[in-house]
């Protein structure tokens, strides 16, 4: 099986746009990205943004394979990784609600 390779620029908060790379072989997705937290070898939103399907930071001409590579995600060797991963960041910003709420009710209650 033929590896496929899809570029884009993206463009963050730096001046110049970022370069991320996706290589689809089989099942297997590997993906990078010139910022630091990709140099870093960290997950960056960069890349999870165009595995999601979003082409707003896209400012390469290539847009049109965003969608392409958001559908490598389904059936890849990191799928269920990547959605865990969004399930539990969803978790994190209720949980992170809660404590804020509980610190306040303490906070007020300590009031004399």
């Amino acid at each position: 099986m033929s590896e496929i390779i899809r570029e884009f620029l993206v463009q963050g908060s730096d001046l110049s746009p970022y370069k991320v790379v996706f290589k689809k072989n089989g099942p297997d997705l590997k993906a990078s990205c010139s910022c630091r937290a990709g140099v870093n070898r960290l997950l960056c939103k960069h890349r999870l943004s165009i595995l999601d399907g979003d082409k707003k930071a896209v400012v390469s001409e290539n847009t049109n394979q965003v969608i392409e590579v958001a559908s490598w995600l389904a059936g890849s060797n990191v799928g269920d990784a990547i959605s865990e991963v969004v399930a539990l960041e969803s978790e994190k910003k209720l949980i992170e609600k809660k404590i804020k709420r509980a610190k306040y009710i303490v906070a007020k209650a300590l009031i004399p």
